[in-house]
């Protein structure tokens, strides 16, 4: 950042990204309290702090074993519509599906599974 404080401005905020990942990890983990798969569904390739967000993320989750990210590298998005797979959109066709269909099946594409 440019200038100098109390001269061009008087206060900054910004988030910590790498801590802010990291919480969200800890807190899944907490919540699934089990042995789980996870699905890391991404924003934006090329964002850099997505992608710190993301890297703070996948550690916290590595740090518990019965954890298991079993994709990290899909990118979603800025819409549900968008974070459809390639699977999911080759097997929706205009003809065949209406969008709430193909919105359903990119929902569960990114949806937390539990192991059995």
């Amino acid at each position: 950042m440019e200038g100098q404080p109390g001269r061009d401005f008087v206060s900054f905020a910004a988030t910590d990204q790498r801590a802010a990942g990291r919480m969200a990890g800890q807190r899944l983990v907490k919540k699934l309290d089990e042995r789980a798969k996870v699905v890391l569904s991404r924003k934006l390739a090329g964002s850099a702090s997505t992608a710190i967000r993301e890297e703070g993320f996948l550690k916290a989750v590595g740090a518990f074993p019965e954890i298991e990210v079993i994709i990290d590298d899909r990118h979603a998005g800025p819409t549900i519509g968008a974070a459809c797979s390639e699977r999911c959109a080759r097997r929706s066709s205009p003809t065949s599906s209406s969008a709430a269909s193909v919105e359903r099946r990119a929902r569960r594409a990114v949806i937390l599974e539990k192991s059995q």
